[in-house]
């Protein structure tokens, strides 16, 4: 069995010396030093997490702006594709306008020389029959 005497009483003040200089000694300070690598650890990080946080932002922003910006172009580009559609029907329309026209005019001036040719083809002939039946009366 164990027995206790005084020696026991001195263990225990030598173990509870050692605990007290132990803790003031190296347990406190190494607590302090590593207390202090993780304060100036996690300032940067919290810097660095932030400027990412900013940068994620302004992609954000951008990409947006890009997108809005691209549906504004597509938008533009289909109103100016439409007018110029439009500007192209007209002009097509003018242009078909103004050749029937011309068509018109052509054709009833094509008419009047087809008269005006009849006309003197006619007298022509009646002049040429004149002749060949004088040249046959006479001869």
């Amino acid at each position: 069995m164990i027995s206790i005497d005084g020696s026991l009483i001195i263990i225990i003040a030598i173990i509870g010396f050692l605990i007290f200089a132990l803790n003031r000694l190296f347990f406190r300070p190494v607590q302090r030093v590593m207390e202090e690598r993780e304060r100036r650890i996690s300032g940067p990080q919290q810097e660095a997490k932030r400027i990412l946080d900013d940068h994620d932002k302004q992609l954000a922003s951008l990409q947006a702006a890009t997108s809005k910006a691209r549906r504004e172009a597509n938008l533009y580009k289909a109103q100016f594709r439409e007018k110029a559609r439009e500007e192209s029907e007209k002009v097509v329309e003018a242009s078909n306008t103004e050749g029937r026209q011309r068509l018109e005019r052509e054709s009833a001036l094509l008419g009047e020389q087809k008269k005006h040719v009849r006309n003197e083809l006619t007298a022509h002939i009646q002049t040429l029959a004149n002749k060949i039946a004088g040249h046959f009366v006479r001869g």
